[in-house]
């Protein structure tokens, strides 16, 4: 692994998505109480099959007639691809992890590897 393996995808995904405190009707959001999510595409009330990526809809009740209430999850549509690298330069270990580390590993990895 590189360092440009770790990316900071904690910072990437919050700017992206909220956490909803309420539905579209502006009802307070009972996680609880939901029994069907649905999450990118769903039966409108025509039967139509629709995309709805930045929203989730979901039902308080098992019944398949209630109408899908809505929460919208994204902030923006508009965010960059890749999040940005995590770690500009190495990281210090402290000396006595290193050592547990090395400890840890002798039995299974030869130094030749």
């Amino acid at each position: 692994m590189d360092q440009g393996d770790f990316t900071n995808w904690k910072d990437h995904l919050s700017t992206k998505y909220k956490i909803a405190k309420k539905d579209q009707d502006g009802n307070p959001l009972r996680i609880r109480e939901i029994h069907w999510m649905n999450y990118g595409w769903g039966e409108n009330g025509d039967g139509q099959m629709v995309p709805h990526p930045d929203e989730v809809w979901f039902r308080n009740s098992f019944f398949s007639d209630k109408p899908w209430k809505k929460v919208k999850v994204t902030t923006s549509p508009q965010v960059d691809l890749q999040p940005s690298i995590l770690y500009r330069s190495p990281l210090h270990l402290n000396p006595n992890k290193v050592k547990e580390l090395q400890k840890m590993t002798r039995n299974h990895i030869t130094e030749s590897e």
